[in-house]
């Protein structure tokens, strides 16, 4: 019996590199040397994926080989991306089982990429406590033996590994082989000896041996079948011999992937000069990371070079640096501006990596466009993680050309009166090197000459252009700009010259504001008051008279100066969170600040401190960087102030922010805050909102804000409150979530009066009630958990006081929550659960921002009640007659059986089914279906085998008694359904109800009561019946029978030859007409028996109709 042998301690991993997660990296592949990419880099020991990462390893092997790969361990969550490319871009083809988040297609063996180039790539949006991933990859034979050659084969080892592998590789291996090779020493020197060592091996084991195995003289059997030592190397085994046979044997069992041995020849005894860590094999010097050289004495990374497009720039302009590095190991480069590093999160700096064809990688900071900021010093450092290599730079910015021209804005003046425009240099340094030119004048694009009749006057760094009196012709645009500058810059303004006897507004002071003369039917803009800044903007109407003016985009100094250290921050990618921190809260104590300060915020105050708050949210989001949440919810609560309600007003009229940006920033700001995993409590009270943060466990604990006693009562005013209550969900999970909860006291006065619902906006209410408006008449409420909910159960609840008492009939409370998306109100998913005219409580399935909103009562709503309700009746009342038409046909279909009462069968199912239907969905009606069947029926009526036979007029003519019975049963309804389309047709909306209400019963009145061969059969059958009606008709005398019985009895004259003969055959007439008589007569009275059934009735009566037909046409 062949002993195995369990070589698991020999299987260490012999890789010296692990690939972990970097921006980008290029791995080059040994041939048949496995090399492992992970992240955590220590998974499985260390687990977890970060945020935002975004990582990507570009694998190659060398020509005439082939990269494979086997993925150890993978496990990824929702929010993970991971993919394998077969191919060195995300365009190439993919591999189905190496799919995150979607692991059904998990690779159970080695993957065969058939491509020299394949590209991993790793993405994250969040951050997850576990999971992980370990690849290993492989460079292998393109062109490779399927099966063993011959045995026996000598092979000579060297110093440089060389490689015997299962055939095909890593593919499954033949059944019943039996390969061997002589592995023999090229150097006979005592010292040496031969090395063997698996780079991957997958075999077939059994309990007691091998059933496929490799064996190794003097080492013995290896047949490991776990996948712990696919594409993993194991430890040196030295053999002493100078000749070693090696055996691959398989049996008739499964086959694996097989195995890869490498051999060489190992000097151990022989000593290597290794500097820094480096160990010696075979007479050579493995050198540990960041070293290279014979004996490891220099460092591996190097910057070969360093240049730049230029270091001296003007504003505005684009400028790049260049390195070029080379390092045998993996190495990381980064920017820095300042000491501050740089990242690709920058809207104006670009990093980029390129190979050279000299093995080396060109790596490039590009400028887009530079700013006076961008001044100083700057470095570039490449690091391996043991040695860094580093290059610093200056780069001058110089800053560009700034004019000034006064007036600075576009104005008008009459005929006659005097042009006066002067353009000035605000910054002589941008004139720094140039040595001439001068500021020139143009209008219209024509330079304006020093001798036409304008009279310019030039000195060097301003110019003025005056015209004493002015005509419609001086009308145009007036430009300065610098003849001797290299780049165009102008300054404009446009002039208008009018009439005297035109209408304008005059010159006028108002907002500490110089307002000058502009046309009438124009906007004219000016600079805002002082120590603001920005543009105000006043309107002259079609009168001449000046409009108040707008000075919404006029703010405080300190608010741009805050807004433009935010700005630089977001566009210069800065990542440095000590900086990014110190700068937001900088900027929250100067906001909490300036917006304390009595008697309320002007409009642009509050249109700036909403734009600054935004960006602090996004600064914060960028850099996960910590924020003084409370100096945020203090200038939250300062913005929110009624003093601020006229200048909320303004804002929400005059520019696209509102209220609506303020919840935004707040819900922003709350999911930032919850996405940590160590929140404490924190709460926050205001005068005009309060919030709470804290943590809960879901399933076992609801949520209750603001703190409100059991029946509703706050704990510190003692009164009925407005308050939020989620109840214990159900399914959410044991883990503790963070939340935030808020409510908006003030909030209602800067909601515009005229904000609409998508309710309303999407009706016609707004045109059934046009002297009201919808109104948010409550606190708001909002709620946000770090982990989404879904659709809540039990509902949330939510409890408003209304702010003003509802005594008005013509409105009514609607429970509303914010959609951003549309910025209007939505009532999807919340409904009214009590209302009276103080309170109102809600019943909402989701969780966002919540309030109580006014709408017009509209009787539209119970008119549409009672439509549904008189509709639903009509239709069960349909159905009743429907089934009952039905059911009488059935039990009595042996006397009735005809292709016409099987059409009436079917019509009567598709309409029951159809009524059902519309009794589960009200709002869907079945008049399609009608249609349907009445095409359907009167082709089959036409279609029949009895009309086939029949002439043409005799099918027209069935067709039209067709059409003249179900039309009025089934067509009727699409008249009056046509003419209840619009909803005000109330009146048609009611005949329709009722027309389709009354199908049914159409249906039984038409087919039963009126079918007399099926009254008659049901006489019969049910004497009862003939009891009902044997009153009425004996009362009445059969016209019928009357007009036969005179028929019968009437001699008709016979002239003519063959007299005889009629007569004959008239008596065979009277003989037969006389027992039809009696069937008749049986027939009439319901109280007599008869033993004829319906068929043979039938038979006769033809009988007799042929013989009158005979002898009509013998007549």
């Amino acid at each position: 019996m062949r002993t195995k042998l369990y070589v698991f301690q020999l299987f260490l991993q012999y890789i010296t590199t692990v690939y972990s997660c970097k921006t980008s990296q290029k791995i080059l592949l040994q041939p048949y040397s496995g090399t492992a990419i992970a992240y955590p880099e220590n998974y499985p020991t260390g687990t977890g994926y970060g945020i935002n990462l975004n990582c990507s390893w570009e694998i190659t092997a060398g020509e005439g080989y082939h990269v494979i790969m086997y993925p150890t361990r993978i496990s990824c969550g929702s929010d993970t991306t991971l993919k394998l490319y077969y191919g060195s871009t995300t365009l190439a083809e993919t591999t189905d089982c190496v799919k995150c988040p979607d692991i059904v297609g998990y690779c159970s063996d080695i993957v065969q990429t058939n491509s020299s180039h394949v590209l991993l790539v790793l993405s994250t949006s969040s951050s997850l406590d576990n999971g992980g991933f370990q690849f290993y990859f492989m460079a292998v034979k393109t062109k490779r033996a399927k099966v063993c050659n011959s045995t026996g084969t000598k092979l000579m080892a060297t110093r440089s590994p060389n490689f015997i592998t299962s055939p095909g590789f890593p593919a499954e291996y033949p059944n019943f082989l039996d390969c061997s090779w002589i592995v023999e020493r090229a150097v006979t020197e005592s010292e040496s000896h031969l090395v063997f060592q698996f780079r991957s091996q997958f075999l077939e084991p059994n309990y007691i041996g091998c059933s496929d195995y490799v064996k190794i003289g003097g080492l013995g059997e290896f047949c490991e079948g776990s996948d712990d030592y696919i594409l993993q190397t194991s430890r040196n085994m030295p053999v002493n011999d100078t000749s070693v046979n090696v055996r691959f044997k398989s049996d008739g069992g499964y086959a694996l992937s097989g195995f890869v041995l490498a051999y060489y020849i190992e000097d151990p005894l022989l000593p290597c000069s290794c500097q820094h860590g480096g160990t010696c094999s075979n007479l050579t010097c493995i050198c540990s990371k960041g070293y290279k050289g014979p004996n490891c004495q220099n460092e591996s990374l190097t910057m070969v070079s360093f240049s730049s497009s230029s270091s001296d720039v003007r504003e505005g302009k684009s400028v790049w640096f260049r390195s070029e590095i080379v390092d045998n190991f993996d190495f990381r480069v980064r920017w820095f501006r300042k000491g501050i590093l740089i990242t690709s999160a920058s809207t104006r700096y670009t990093m980029t990596s390129s190979p050279s064809i000299n093995g080396t990688e060109f790596h490039m900071l590009n400028i887009s466009r530079a700013l006076q900021r961008d001044t100083g010093n700057w470095t570039v450092k490449a690091s391996n993680g043991v040695t860094t290599v580093s290059v610093n730079f200056s780069l001058v910015v110089r800053p560009s050309l700034l004019l000034q021209m006064m007036p600075q804005y576009d104005f008008s003046i009459q005929s006659g009166e005097e042009i006066n425009l002067q353009c000035s240099v605000t910054n002589a340094e941008s004139l720094k090197g140039l040595t001439n030119g001068s500021l020139i004048w143009q209008k219209d694009g024509k330079v304006i000459l020093s001798d036409s009749a304008f009279n310019i006057s030039t000195l060097e760094t301003t110019a003025t252009l005056r015209k004493l009196t002015a005509v419609l012709d001086d009308s145009g645009r007036y430009s300065c700009s610098h003849s001797g500058y290299p780049d165009p810059v102008y300054e404009s303004v446009n002039i208008t010259v009018t009439k005297k006897e035109q209408k304008v507004c005059r010159n006028e002071t108002s907002e500490d504001i110089i307002w000058n003369a502009t046309a009438a039917g124009t906007t004219k803009k000016e600079s805002c008051p002082e120590n603001q800044k920005g543009t105000a903007t006043r309107y002259c109407d079609t009168q001449g008279d000046w409009e108040l003016p707008n000075l919404v985009n006029c703010t405080d100094e300190a608010f741009v100066n805050a807004s433009k250290e935010l700005d630089s921050l977001i566009a210069d990618g800065v990542d440095n969170t000590e900086k990014l921190q110190e700068t937001v809260n900088n900027t929250l104590q100067t906001m909490k600040n300036l917006t304390s300060k009595a008697g309320g915020l002007s409009s642009g105050d509050i249109s700036s401190s909403l734009d600054i708050l935004d960006k602090i949210v996004n600064v914060t989001n960028m850099t996960n960087g910590k924020i003084e949440k409370k100096a945020f919810f203090k200038v939250v609560d300062n913005v929110l102030s009624t003093d601020n309600s006229k200048s909320w007003a303004t804002v929400s009229e005059k520019t696209a922010k509102g209220a609506s940006s303020l919840l935004k920033s707040m819900d922003r700001l709350s999911e930032i805050v919850i996405r940590s995993n160590n929140v404490t409590r924190t709460t926050f009270s205001g005068d005009n909102f309060e919030v709470r943060i804290d943590k809960t466990k879901i399933d076992e604990k609801g949520i209750r804000f603001p703190d409100v006693s059991s029946n509703g009562v706050s704990n510190d005013t003692k009164e009925f409150a407005t308050f939020l209550e989620l109840p214990k969900q159900t399914g959410s999970g044991s883990k503790e979530i963070n939340y935030v909860a808020v409510i908006y006291k003030t909030i209602s006065d800067i909601f515009p009066k005229a904000s609409k619902s998508e309710r309303s906006v999407n009706s016609n209410e707004a045109e059934e009630a046009p002297d009201k408006e919808d109104y948010v008449n409550s606190e708001i409420l909002s709620l946000t958990t770090q982990t989404d909910l879904e659709t809540l159960s039990p509902p949330l609840h939510l409890t408003f006081n209304h702010i003003s008492k509802n005594n008005d009939t013509d409105l009514q409370p609607n429970c509303v929550s914010w959609n951003f998306t549309t910025n209007n109100w939505s009532e999807k998913g919340c409904k009214v659960s009590l209302s009276n005219t103080t309170r109102t409580v809600c019943q909402c399935s989701h969780l966002t921002n919540f309030a109580i909103l006014m709408r017009p009562y509209v009787s539209g709503k119970e008119d549409s009640a009672s439509l549904k309700t008189l509709s639903a009746t009509g239709v069960i009342l349909s159905i009743v007659f429907t089934v009952l038409t039905f059911t009488i046909y059935i039990t009595n279909w042996k006397y009735i059986k005809s292709d016409l009462n099987v059409l009436l069968l079917n019509l009567c199912g598709s309409l029951v089914v159809s009524y059902v239907i519309f009794i589960v969905a009200v709002e869907k009606t079945s008049d399609e279906l009608n249609l349907i069947i009445i095409v359907t029926l009167i082709r089959v009526l036409l279609a029949s085998s009895a009309m086939t036979k029949s002439s043409v007029q005799k099918k027209a003519a069935s067709g039209l008694r067709s059409l003249g019975t179900l039309l009025p049963v089934l067509g009727v309804n699409w008249l009056f359904g046509m003419l209840a389309v619009n909803e005000s047709a109330e009146f048609f909306q009611f005949l329709f109800i009722i027309s389709n209400s009354l199908q049914g019963f159409f249906i039984f009145v038409s087919h039963v009561l009126m079918n007399k061969k099926l009254m008659k059969s049901m006489k019969s059958r049910y004497p009862v019946l003939a009891v009902l009606t044997l009153s009425t008709e004996s009362s009445k005398k059969d016209p019928t029978s009357v007009s036969r019985t005179q028929s019968s009895g009437s001699d008709v004259p016979l002239k003519g030859l063959g007299k005889k003969k009629r007569a004959s055959k008239f008596g065979k007439f009277s003989k037969k007409t006389a027992k039809t008589k009696n069937v008749q007569k049986s027939d009439s009275f319901l109280t007599e028996k008869t033993d004829l059934t319906m068929s043979e009735v039938e038979s006769k009566e033809k009988e007799s109709n042929v013989l009158l037909k005979e002898e009509q046409t013998d007549v």
